[in-house]
């Protein structure tokens, strides 16, 4: 028995002290990559104050769109964190149901558990698989105290001492068990860091969606492009442009993201058609820009406002950036869209 343990305390330390190199390292790694998240959040609630004290938001703003937001998001993440946080569970069933496996072969060599998978997880009912989870794991172990009680009945029978179970499950700890942990450490680092990544999305897509909530200093909503249309068709704006400059300009045209006024909600980039998208003026020459947004059913909510801006370069002049209002209204009913034809 001596042996075993000197040799366990040997191989160990070696192993142990790469295993912690190795956590070390994934540690270090989880913390550089949550710092850089937080300094991009750090910096959005930066602009939320600096909006503030300007007094372009109202100091109750955080509170105030924190509802709102939490209504259309809420289910979206707690579904989210529970998928996580089961996977990490199912993994950690599937690191314990190898090890029985392994041990259920090195007791009695041919009479291993057999290999029958773990439940797969449902978003909709997550309850339903924790249940179903256990008593996979209850189905697991009983099958391991069978193959046990084989050997128990071996023994009794002299087919084979303690000694040599003895011998065998040092070595074999030895061998397998740090390779496990290793797993499991694994598991514990990815669920860190997928929770630190839906909480920063989280964070930064509502302060987002607070500071494009911003109402415009006066002036501005005047030269707003408004764009409406039904929802699921294609809502169209003109603007003019011209090239005040003495030489010739290429002008180029882009949208930005866009997202609800109120903050709620993801920024997506819409279905955008920009004609022309780039063109060159000369010297007093102007272009009619042509904007259309298809309004497609899965980016946008009926009769909500969602704002955004059309970027308008030139050589050598400012950036144009112009607000953008887009709203999608409710489309017409079969019988409407009748009515309306009968009345033609």
């Amino acid at each position: 028995m001596a042996a075993p343990a000197a040799s366990w305390g040997h191989a160990g330390s070696a192993t142990g002290a790469a295993a912690t190199t190795e956590w070390a390292a994934w540690f270090t790694q989880f913390l550089t990559r949550a710092t850089g998240q937080s300094a991009k959040t750090l910096e959005l609630y930066q602009q939320v104050l600096a909006a503030i004290s300007r007094g372009d938001l109202a100091p109750t703003a955080l509170q105030d769109l924190l509802p709102g937001f939490l209504q259309v998001r809420g289910t979206t993440y707690t579904n989210t964190l529970t998928e996580l946080t089961t996977k990490f569970y199912a993994g950690l069933v599937e690191i314990g149901a190898a090890h029985s496996r392994e041990l259920a072969e090195l007791v009695v060599p041919g009479g291993h558990v057999p290999d029958v998978p773990p439940p797969v997880f449902e978003p909709a009912d997550p309850m339903q698989w924790f249940t179903r989870l256990t008593e996979y794991a209850g189905q697991l172990n009983a099958r391991v105290m069978k193959i046990y009680q084989a050997h128990v009945n071996r023994v009794a029978a002299g087919e084979t001492t303690p000694d040599q179970l003895q011998r065998a499950m040092s070595e074999y700890l030895e061998r397998r068990l740090p390779e496990h942990l290793r797993q499991a450490g694994q598991l514990y680092f990815k669920l860190l860091s997928d929770l630190n990544e839906i909480r920063v999305r989280t964070e930064e897509e509502y302060l987002r969606g607070v500071l494009a909530s911003i109402k415009r200093p006066g002036g501005d909503e005047e030269f707003a492009m408004t764009l409406v249309a039904p929802l699921g068709g294609v809502a169209s704006a003109s603007l003019s442009v011209a090239n005040t400059m003495e030489e010739r300009a290429l002008i180029r045209c882009r949208v930005t993201e866009v997202r609800r006024a109120d903050g709620v909600g993801r920024a997506f980039t819409p279905a955008t058609t920009i004609q022309p998208e780039r063109v060159e003026l000369a010297p007093g020459e102007e272009v009619n820009l042509h904007v259309s947004i298809r309004l497609d059913p899965a980016d946008y909510d009926v009769n909500a406002l969602y704002v955004g801006e059309l970027h308008v370069t030139g050589h050598g002049e400012p950036r144009l950036e112009l607000p953008l209002r887009i709203t999608a209204r409710e489309a017409a009913s079969s019988h409407e869209h009748q009515a309306s034809k009968d009345a033609q």
